[in-house]
């Protein structure tokens, strides 16, 4: 059976001129969101996001009511979803996927250091 559509390997829009990445197994870009507070903040919840993600920020209203509370919010979109490189939708190796996760993760504990970290996700 031949696809209907094409095949996307970037997303169907460029993101923000602001953008930062860091770099997943394999040289893939992997796009990372950070919100901050208008004061230091007392703590980060880092949004686990899934391979459904696309390219509108996750969860606008309780990231809102965080940044209000002090809370910064980080976010990093896995191969093949948000802005990311990679395949939309394909996880051919759902090690790699992990590892983005992991990678995400271990980012956010450097930028933010001893601050309190807190995962988010649901499915």
């Amino acid at each position: 059976m031949t696809p209907r559509h094409p095949r996307l390997t970037s997303p169907p829009i460029a993101p923000p001129p602001s953008a930062e990445w860091v770099e997943g197994q394999g040289g893939v870009r992997l796009f990372v969101s950070v919100t901050l507070p208008s004061a230091s903040p007392v703590a980060v919840v880092v949004f686990v996001l899934g391979p459904e993600i696309t390219t509108r920020p996750p969860y606008p209203r309780l990231q809102a009511a965080l940044t209000a509370a002090e809370f910064a919010t980080f976010s990093l979109h896995p191969r093949g979803t948000g802005y990311s490189d990679g395949l939309r939708g394909d996880l051919a190796d759902y090690s790699l996927f992990l590892a983005d996760q992991h990678l995400g993760l271990a980012t956010a504990v450097r930028r933010f250091g001893p601050l309190p970290t807190f995962l988010f996700g649901h499915s």
